[in-house]
């Protein structure tokens, strides 16, 4: 085929932002993935959203990574392929609940992150079923969530929608590892113990929280057992209680790590990153 202009032109603008398409994937010569984000929001190119900014900032070490917008099935999540290392999710700027619903729980009929501003292109609890979702696309990938909605909700929280105390994200969602808080540093960290096939100090990374088994939460050194799930969901107090605690390991200067038991499995939750 005979070269001309317009298809330099062409592959320029198709190496323009994060790949979306297989096609704007070939453009770059890649033959696939290492990083597959999630994003509720639609694909806004602005450091003031999460999943763009991180997209940009592993592609800028020399990570291949796609972004994927609003997914409604797994087979959405399926057109870039399964990536290398893992599946990022963030689920917007704003809790998909908030973006769902007013505050006496009617629907809202427009969305300002989401293209043309229409209303409902998120699912209700996004960063729950997005997990889902991608776990039921590729059943062996390693899932990772971060953002607003998922970090809060990192602990046993309380749920203003359903009106009671819901476990750990790391429970009801589909998530190896959630990282909370500022992720740019995390999120390398993490990219290069995977790489490496390192699990043993990928957990030991500042600034995630995982799910151990309950003996195994009890090896860690400087931990704070907090009140169980089943205690904080059945006593305000206990409740309160763990808030405080958990407030005070905020500092990254001499946080503890935090274990939350849940049945026979404990949350864990590493003190924040200190980048």
């Amino acid at each position: 085929m005979e070269y001309t202009p317009f298809m330099e032109h062409k592959d320029h603008k198709l190496k323009m932002f994060v790949p979306m398409t297989s096609e704007e994937i070939k453009a770059r010569g890649w033959n696939g993935l290492d990083i597959l984000f999630i994003s509720g929001d639609a694909y806004i190119d602005h450091h003031s959203f999460g999943v763009p900014l991180l997209a940009r900032y592993l592609m800028h070490k020399g990570y291949k990574v796609g972004i994927i917008s609003q997914p409604k099935t797994a087979e959405d999540i399926k057109k870039l392929g399964e990536p290398k290392l893992f599946i990022g999710i963030g689920t917007g700027v704003v809790d998909s609940m908030i973006n769902n619903y007013t505050a006496d729980k009617k629907p809202r009929r427009d969305d300002q992150y989401s293209e043309g501003g229409k209303g409902g292109t998120r699912p209700d609890n996004a960063g729950v079923e997005y997990s889902k979702m991608a776990r039921q696309a590729f059943p062996n990938s390693f899932i990772i969530g971060g953002g607003v909605e998922i970090s809060l909700r990192r602990l046993s929280h309380y749920d203003y929608w359903q009106n009671k105390v819901l476990p750990s994200i790391l429970i009801t969602g589909s998530y190896n590892l959630v990282i909370y808080g500022m992720a740019e540093h995390p999120s390398l960290e993490v990219c290069k113990a995977l790489e490496k096939n390192d699990k043993k100090n990928l957990y030991k990374i500042r600034g995630v929280a995982y799910l151990s088994s309950k003996q195994d939460s009890r090896s860690i050194n400087n931990r704070l057992i907090l009140p169980s799930h089943e205690e904080v969901s059945g006593d305000k107090k206990k409740f309160l209680r763990t808030t405080l605690l958990y407030m005070e390991q905020s500092n990254p200067l001499n946080a503890k790590t935090l274990v939350q038991d849940y049945r026979n499995k404990s949350v864990v939750i590493n003190p924040t990153n200190r980048k």
